[in-house]
């Protein structure tokens, strides 16, 4: 909560450094996983889309929803 936040002087902080890297190290792995389960959803999505879709998104960055639009139009 804010009200519980405090501002420190720069001689509090020496350790500072050391405790960021121990929870760096400490949480690493579960990091480098949530990363990979992100890439995993997101390779599925890709692979997904319809083969114009992807070309519109991939040349034009276009979404689904642009694509369509754009498709209506025609």
């Amino acid at each position: 909560m804010a009200k519980e936040d405090t501002w420190k002087n720069r001689e509090n902080l020496e350790n500072t450094k050391e405790l960021v890297k121990e929870f760096e190290r400490e949480y690493r792995k579960e990091a480098k996983e949530l990363r990979q389960q992100k890439l995993e959803e997101e390779e599925k999505e890709f692979s997904q889309e319809l083969p114009r879709e992807l070309m519109a998104k991939l040349l034009y960055s276009w979404e689904k929803r642009r694509y369509k639009k754009e498709k209506e139009k025609r």
